[in-house]
């Protein structure tokens, strides 16, 4: 199986419009590494340190504590979260395929952080439960998470308590 998975996956890589979908297609933690290298390569960019919390959270498959039902949680609850940090976070989350639930609650990260993450998120097809409990999100923050669930309908679980 291994094999055959590595194949699809040489062949899939080569067609253009798969490229969006390579990472779903690696099998065991290529999508964990391609969630590492983009998370440094957009914290340069955007010119932040990457998030020790973060960097922490994507060890080999074999040590990943897995929650209920084998769901892979990014959990930087109670971390402040800058726009710079956010924005990276963001762009490292828009084609990740490796974070079934994503726990951002107390972040701060406000209606411009909510912005950038629903941006995010519209074309993240992995997230299902998204926690942002606590972050300070009004109406402006509320009408971009309102656009993300039009578009995606893979997140069933939204906290948004205050």
């Amino acid at each position: 199986e291994q094999r055959w998975r590595g194949l699809v996956w040489r062949v899939l890589a080569r067609v253009p419009h798969f490229g969006g979908f390579k990472c779903r297609l690696q099998c065991g933690s290529r999508p964990m590494e391609a969630f590492r290298t983009n998370y440094l390569r957009y914290s340069a960019e955007y010119e932040v340190d990457p998030l020790r919390v973060v960097l922490e959270q994507l060890v080999p498959d074999a040590q990943l504590r897995r929650p209920n039902n084998g769901r892979y949680k990014l959990d930087l609850s109670a971390h402040n979260l800058t726009i710079n940090s956010c924005a990276a976070l963001a762009r490292t989350l828009r084609d990740d395929s490796y974070f079934t639930e994503i726990d951002l609650s107390d972040c701060l990260i406000g209606d411009e952080g909510c912005k950038l993450l629903s941006a995010a998120l519209k074309t993240n097809m992995c997230c299902r439960i998204l926690n942002l409990r606590g972050n300070n999100i009004r109406s402006d923050g509320a009408v971009a998470l309102g656009n993300m669930l039009k578009i995606n309908k893979t997140v069933t679980c939204l906290t948004l308590q205050w």
